[in-house]
């Protein structure tokens, strides 16, 4: 059933009767106006001014319509004498909006989905939905307005196929409030919302887009069916939600068993682990005892070690000069004192004994220090250390001690002729120039650097005399490593270092220059196996390597406790 015009006026008279209060203060322009007919109409519909014939949809007062064909001002209505109207705007769109619905016999259904949500015991978020009508715009079979249904009384009360009867209300300033919903729902039948607040421009066109077309102004209030299957989603999850807590619950308490079983295990662990540690300190007291007594009696013997080097330079400090050059050419295995040895230095007799002779001395305390057992570093040589070691062996001159500039620095004049002499052993291939002003040595002794010094001149050679040594005078281990690590510092990839110091006797099977091809450059790996003893000039070589180390013990120009003593 349609409405009628007369029933467009009563529903004017509805609004006034606050129906549909807006919200104080609405001076918009009001967009309709209700003609004698019932009916409402845009201001270009009707004559201009007060020819229109039109009342406020609001107060029922007389308006004037206002529109230019220029397009200069907006088409409205306005009240030909002025009035408190606050309702004006709210009602025309009410009236207007019914009125498409009661002449189309239209209007676009919102999708219909029933939804679900919630959290499980995980944390996890369930949002399952289940769409019950499709979208779209339905012909209506019946259209009645503003008629009330025992307690409330909505805009619009529609019928149609697929939805059956639906309220409809209209929304511009104020929405369904909760009583009204809850009426609704008692009676349970259907409302849909639509809503046109703030529509750019309130025309027909503009309404009938919210109403006919697809747009997101309908919204479903309330539908019976929707709740149902909302309730049903709503149980389906917290049937999951239970299966899903138990589940976590189970997964907790196995957790916690495990948790505590750990604990009982680590408990075990610890208590074993302090009976251990009790039965350990028990064996280390032991221990510490040993060791303690193994400790004092290492210190003993390094003091008795120091006294008796000590005494030795001591007992040569105060040998006559002839006997000095006689132990030392015994040593050397020469006649006389080598004067390739000897380097002219600024002053060089503070030291209290003739150049040569102080210099050859100080050559073999540097090879003696090379061989000692303990110490950081006995191949690292410093000014310092070969200065103090002369000083226990000679009279030093009383004027020794006087500073001079030496270098970058002042020394005394003893210093700077023992500091002098080491940078002349660096040009003899004896030393290599280290860090902080140190040197390291890089001949095992007097043979190997007068061999190393004839093949550097070409008078020998893998095929002029250059042979292995006996393997008794081969060098040991660390003697070996420590020449390799000095040549290494100045040539760190001319040969493979680490196995050219380990190298084996059976490397004696074959001729020095084929070995050395294995490990490097030839010449490279050759002056390092003349420098640490592994090869020699065969007129020089010795057969017994046992008389050479008697000999070293007798004629011990250093008065220092060497490996070959011991070992002799």
């Amino acid at each position: 059933m349609v409405t009628d015009k007369f029933r467009l006026g009563d529903l004017a008279a509805g609004h006034r009767l606050g129906q549909h209060t807006p919200a104080p203060g609405d001076v918009r322009k009001i967009p309709f106006g209700l003609a004698p007919d019932g009916r409402v109409y845009a201001s270009r519909e009707v004559p201009i001014g007060k020819a229109c014939r039109c009342v406020c949809p609001g107060c029922g007062q007389p308006l004037i319509a206002r529109h230019c064909p220029s397009g200069d001002v907006i088409p409205h209505f306005a009240h030909a004498v002025a009035a408190d109207c606050s309702g004006a705007y709210e009602s025309a769109l009410h009236l207007a909006a019914k009125q498409l619905i009661a002449d189309e016999r239209l209007l676009w259904f919102p999708a219909l989905v029933a939804r679900a949500q919630g959290t499980d015991a995980r944390g996890k978020e369930h949002n399952p939905t289940k769409p019950l009508r499709d979208k779209g715009l339905r012909q209506l079979d019946s259209v009645e307005l503003e008629k009330y249904l025992v307690t409330v009384r909505p805009d619009c009360f529609v019928s149609c196929a697929d939805h059956g009867q639906v309220m409809v209300e209209i929304k511009v300033t104020h929405a369904v409030d909760a009583d009204k919903r809850a009426k609704v729902r008692e009676l349970g039948i259907p409302l849909l919302e639509y809503n046109l607040f703030g529509l750019p421009e309130p025309t027909f066109v503009a309404i009938r887009e919210v109403l006919f077309e697809e747009s997101q102004a309908g919204t479903w209030l309330y539908h019976p069916e929707q709740l149902a299957e909302e309730e049903r989603l709503q149980e389906e999850l917290q049937q999951l939600f239970a299966a899903i807590k138990a589940t976590v619950g189970r997964e907790q308490a196995a957790t916690h068993e495990k948790e505590r079983l750990q604990a009982e295990a680590g408990q075990i662990r610890a208590e074993a682990d302090h009976k251990a540690w009790l039965a350990m300190q028990a064996e280390d007291s032991a221990e510490r005892q040993k060791a303690a007594a193994k400790k004092s009696s290492a210190a003993k013997a390094r003091a008795h070690a120091l006294w008796q080097e000590g005494e030795r330079a001591s007992r040569f400090k105060a040998l006559p000069e002839k006997e000095k050059v006689h132990n030392l050419c015994l040593w050397l295995r020469t006649c006389e004192l080598p004067t390739a040895l000897h380097v002219r230095v600024p002053w060089q007799n503070v030291i209290g004994a003739p150049p040569l002779l102080w210099q050859v001395a100080l050559f073999g305390g540097i090879v003696l220090r090379l061989r000692q057992d303990d110490g950081p570093a006995p191949s690292n040589v410093t000014v310092d250390w070969a200065t103090k070691w002369l000083h226990l062996r000679f009279n030093f001159l009383r004027e020794s001690n006087e500073q001079v500039q030496s270098g970058r620095q002042m020394r005394s004049k003893a210093e700077t002729a023992v500091w002098k002499y080491l940078w002349g052993l660096v040009k003899l291939g004896v030393l290599n120039a280290y860090k902080d002003e140190a040197f390291r040595i890089r001949v095992a002794g007097f043979d190997a650097w007068r061999s190393l010094a004839r093949f550097r001149a070409v008078e020998i050679g893998p095929d002029r005399g250059l042979t292995w040594t006996p393997v008794g005078a081969w060098p040991n281990r660390k003697l070996a490593l420590l020449i390799a690590d000095a040549h290494a510092k100045t040539n760190s990839r001319g040969a493979n270092w680490d196995r050219l110091a380990t190298l084996l006797p059976s490397a004696r099977l074959r001729s020095p220059d084929f070995i050395a091809s294995q490990y490097g450059d030839v010449v490279t790996v050759l002056e390092y196996l003349i420098s640490a003893g592994f090869l020699g000039d065969r007129g020089e070589a010795l057969s017994d390597t046992t008389s050479d180390r008697l000999t070293l013990h007798a004629a011990n120009p250093a008065g220092v406790t060497t490996t070959n003593q011991r070992l002799a």
